[in-house]
């Protein structure tokens, strides 16, 4: 059954052509416009027409979206996904740490990608993965999944998605709470590694202190911006990297264990009914033991 959604037509488009509500009532991107009209089905009122039909108010859209194409490296594996939320339209993800979430050449299988198709075949699902908040490796927490192009085109779009973060940094920062806009770049000769540079792109992450331990502190973060280990490089820059995080400065814990990073709050506007979703997702509690 490929997968479809129905609009009714409202009076604001009385008038107007089928395409003409598709792109600015319904915004569909222009690569999937071209995917419906060569693959798809676009029915009005239970019959097929052309996007070039006058639509009428109260007149009933209907689209049948081709199915999707899988990448080579998305092969099913069975991997335990703690799914917290499941619609038609997207998945909340609560992820472990350590597991890559797409494939790469370090991790060419066992990611959480490889794992969202195993469980996307179980249910039957002709669908391929549309990762929309991604996180490291070793970061854990909640993650945002569209299900098909459609509603991961619109999420993009909206850029309505509010992510907050748990992390265990070495020290106590003073001040306990600020805002750490230092642009951030490719560190030179490093594919990987990231550093602040006044020729970075501009980036901005939130702080604020919850306790302070032995030696380390609990710090609540907020992403104004969305740069690759934006959360790392910004508290490694003011002299208190993750716990755990090797590669930006805490030399003194075990690699195995990873950096202490956890995205405990996702909010967004969701792609189809418009309703805020908010949820939320306390950090391992492994993190005890580090602090």
């Amino acid at each position: 059954m490929p997968y479809q959604k129905t609009w009714v037509i409202s009076q604001k488009f009385e008038g107007k052509t089928v395409k003409d509500y598709l792109v600015d009532g319904a915004s569909f991107s222009r690569q999937l416009m071209k995917k419906v009209k060569g693959e798809g089905l676009v029915l009005v009122n239970g019959g097929q027409t052309s996007m070039w039909t006058r639509l009428t108010s109260e007149d009933m859209i209907t689209v049948l979206f081709p199915p999707e194409k899988r990448a080579d490296v998305l092969v099913p594996v069975s991997i335990p996904l703690q799914i917290i939320y499941e619609d038609e339209d997207v998945l909340i993800i609560n992820k472990q740490p350590g597991l890559a979430v797409s494939p790469s050449a370090n991790h060419p299988s066992q990611t959480l990608a490889n794992g969202i198709i195993h469980y996307y075949d179980l249910q039957k699902y002709d669908y391929t993965v549309h990762i929309v908040t991604r996180l490291d490796r070793d970061t854990s927490g909640l993650l945002l999944v569209a299900k098909h192009q459609y509603s991961h085109g619109k999420l993009m779009k909206d850029h309505q998605i509010k992510r907050c973060y748990t992390a265990l940094v070495k020290g106590c920062p003073d001040p306990r709470a600020g805002l750490i806009s230092s642009p951030i770049r490719r560190k030179p000769g490093s594919i990987i590694e990231r550093e602040t540079s006044p020729f970075g792109k501009k980036s901005a992450t939130e702080y604020r202190v919850e306790e302070c331990f032995h030696s380390a502190s609990l710090v609540h973060l907020i992403l104004r911006t969305g740069r690759t280990h934006q959360i790392r490089v910004h508290m490694s820059s003011i002299g208190h990297p993750l716990v755990g995080d090797t590669l930006y400065g805490e030399f003194n814990s075990s690699m195995s264990e990873g950096h202490a990073l956890h995205c405990h709050q996702l909010t967004f506007i969701h792609p189809l009914s418009g309703e805020e979703f908010c949820f939320h997702s306390p950090p391992p509690k492994t993190w005890d033991k580090r602090k």
